[in-house]
């Protein structure tokens, strides 16, 4: 899960042993989170689309809960989606 989405790394890793650690809630939303990422990320690679590409609002919502709940922003992986995702909110 470490900057998994091919891009350098900018931030702190969050790889398997980190999830681990945490709480079961807290590691059930970050794989939640991060399947859904890769889901959208590839439906917008099959559409063509052209990044940064519009999240879902469902996944909108959840990258808010991931920075403003547990503090997301800290690591790599968030921080690469948000170069991939526009993830401001829509006009």
């Amino acid at each position: 899960m470490c900057c998994g989405f091919n891009s350098p790394q900018i931030g702190a890793p969050l790889e398997k042993q980190d999830l681990e650690a945490m709480r079961p809630e807290t590691r059930a939303f970050w794989e939640e989170f991060f399947g859904q990422a890769e889901q959208e990320l590839n439906a917008a690679e099959e559409r063509n689309d052209e990044q940064p590409y519009a999240p879902s609002k469902e996944f909108r919502e959840k990258h808010l809960r991931a920075i403003t709940e547990f503090g997301g922003s800290v690591y790599c992986p968030v921080r690469q989606l948000e170069m991939i995702f526009n993830f401001d909110p829509p006009n």
